[in-house]
């Protein structure tokens, strides 16, 4: 094993390809020879002989530098602040959720429909319908409107069940968004059963991606991830 060190006799026969096949001789104990070639066989280049050279102070098992995404549970979360004003249908009876903690959430048909200087955060659910490409699509439409149109005070925060593929696309328009504008825009994913006390709670956290699940409530943290085995080539 080892990376590619020397390069020798490099010829380069065409250009253009958008894709290769590579045939690779052994030519001695530590030499390659390399033929490249397009999809039709056509010679693109070669290399005559190529010598590797092995690693020096490789990476031992275990290193850190390796990092995945992964949900984690948020302990600290702010007590219960303000109910959310709810926007659009509501496919989850999150108003009649609210309603039966004691809460009255004001309803809009659409979040057009709420005032600029409206400070609380504005909740709108998201369905991906029968998860059609036009289903997606329109949704997507949808979002991508509403997103280009907000000009609240407040958060606009979309509310999706986790695993609705017809609302993955509309949510990953969101989280550009929420990227290209800071504090503007949040999400939720919705797992299991959801409580008003910890909705609100999570809408008050004020973290751009949640992911609500039978009362606990989580946010999306880098994680390290175990490196696997090295390949010797």
């Amino acid at each position: 094993g080892g990376v590619p060190f020397a390069w020798e006799d490099v010829t380069l026969r065409a250009t253009g390809a958008s894709a290769l096949r590579v045939r690779l001789t052994r030519t001695g104990e530590d030499t390659l020879a390399l033929a490249l070639a397009d999809q039709t066989g056509a010679p693109i280049a070669s290399i005559g002989a190529l010598r590797p050279r092995a690693q020096q102070n490789a990476p031992a098992h275990g290193r850190d530098s390796l990092f995945r995404p992964q949900w984690t549970e948020l302990v600290d979360l702010p007590a219960a602040g303000e109910t959310p004003v709810l926007a659009g249908a509501d496919p989850f009876g999150l108003a009649d959720l609210l309603k039966t903690a004691g809460r009255q959430a004001e309803v809009h048909a659409d979040p057009s429909a709420v005032p600029g200087s409206e400070t609380r955060p504005v909740l709108c659910s998201l369905h991906g319908g029968d998860g059609s490409p036009e289903s997606v699509h329109a949704l997507a439409h949808q979002v991508l409107g509403q997103l280009q149109s907000w000009n609240g005070a407040g958060r606009l925060v979309f509310a999706a069940r986790s695993g609705d593929l017809g609302a993955a696309a509309a949510l990953g328009l969101v989280r550009a968004a929420e990227s290209e504008n800071p504090g503007r825009f949040g999400m939720l994913h919705l797992t299991g059963q959801v409580d008003a006390e910890s909705l609100v709670r999570a809408l008050a956290s004020h973290e751009p991606e949640l992911s609500i699940e039978d009362g606990s409530v989580f946010a999306p943290r880098l994680a390290r991830a175990e490196g696997a085995d090295p390949v010797d080539m």
